[in-house]
């Protein structure tokens, strides 16, 4: 009687014990996907921080030149224009 509550004892314990292993590690792995996700996320962020600056960078010495240079009106409204056209350069043309 005992050995064979033993026996049916350590069975039961083994599919628990598989079950207990799958309800931890499933979060974990949730967790360390996430954590992966969101670093990936940041680091793109930072890479479009850096482009934006350099758009921006570019449309002001765009712009400082054309006045530099004394260009006629023309050019310097095909320049806005073209800012105008792209969204990313839209937002920094401050027209009076």
């Amino acid at each position: 009687m005992i050995l064979d509550f033993k026996s049916q004892c350590e069975e039961e314990f083994s599919n628990v014990t598989l079950i207990l292993t799958m309800i931890g590690l499933i979060p974990i792995i949730f967790g360390i996907l996430t954590t992966i996700f969101i670093g990936m996320t940041i680091w793109k962020v930072r890479q479009m921080m850096s482009a934006c600056d350099g758009i921006t960078s570019s449309a002001h010495w765009l712009s400082r030149t054309s006045v530099r240079v004394g260009i006629g009106a023309s050019a310097k409204q095909t320049l806005f224009d073209y800012a105008k056209s792209k969204p990313e350069l839209a937002r920094f043309i401050n027209l009076k």
